[in-house]
């Protein structure tokens, strides 16, 4: 899943998110230190960055474009894997491109099933978390916002308990991302200036190591049956 709007004008739309008349800023919440899991200046990983493994295995052209194509989602997974460590295991904690690049391709060769034309569904996506969680130190398990839940909700609990999430987008005109699985760092509330109600919100994601905005209102419709938080548990000797 890749098909991200690369047209100058929508880009800049969903890396700069401006406030409408009525509109003021509300509560900030973030997960504390993200930008740290990648060095130079990246925020998160890149699922091109599969095309330019060479040294850590020996991967034929044909299966580096595969994963560079559709690899999205063990891109997502390894964001949270890459955040839980920092966050917990800081000694053991490496955050160069090299070294976050090994991590993507250990996590796709632990993959579920892929789909030829468009990369995991979430069944395929949890079952590569698993099979990589099970050669680490720690357990995975994975919490579900339900189908009628507010979704602005279910992440503002996941990312105040360190909880990265992941969204899956489908397919709706205007979109940031289509067939795309981000990993979602950030959620800004917004509030109506007459009545100091939360209006809408603004969702920070990790996608193609950048940062990128969106409002909720515009694309929830879109987003298919997720989100989903990753729960890490440290195995117990």
């Amino acid at each position: 899943m890749l098909k991200i709007f690369r047209n100058a004008d929508i880009s800049k739309r969903y890396t700069e998110i401006s406030l409408k008349g009525n509109e003021k800023y509300g509560d900030i919440i973030k997960l504390e230190g993200f930008e740290n899991i990648v060095s130079d200046g990246y925020y998160g990983g890149a699922q091109e960055w599969y095309r330019q493994n060479r040294e850590a295995r020996a991967w034929d052209e044909k299966r580096a474009e595969k994963a560079s194509d559709s690899g999205c989602g063990f891109v997502s997974v390894a964001n949270c894997f890459a955040y839980y460590i920092y966050k917990n295991n800081k000694e053991a904690f490496s955050n160069s491109k090299e070294d976050f690049l090994r991590l993507m391709t250990d996590i796709y060769d632990f993959k579920g099933r892929i789909f030829l034309k468009f990369g995991l569904f979430e069944s395929g996506l949890r079952k590569a978390a698993r099979n990589f969680s099970k050669h680490t130190g720690y357990s995975v398990k994975f919490q579900k916002a339900l189908f009628f839940e507010n979704k602005a909700e279910f992440l503002k609990e996941s990312l105040r308990n360190k909880r990265p999430a992941v969204l899956l987008f489908g397919w709706g005109k205007g979109l940031p991302f289509t067939e795309h699985w981000v990993t979602v760092t950030e959620i800004t509330e917004i509030k109506d200036i007459e009545n100091n109600r939360i209006s809408d919100h603004i969702i920070s994601v990790s996608s193609w190591g950048k940062k990128y905005y969106f409002r909720l209102s515009e694309t929830e419709k879109w987003l298919l049956n997720t989100p989903v938080s990753l729960i890490f548990q440290k195995n117990s000797k």
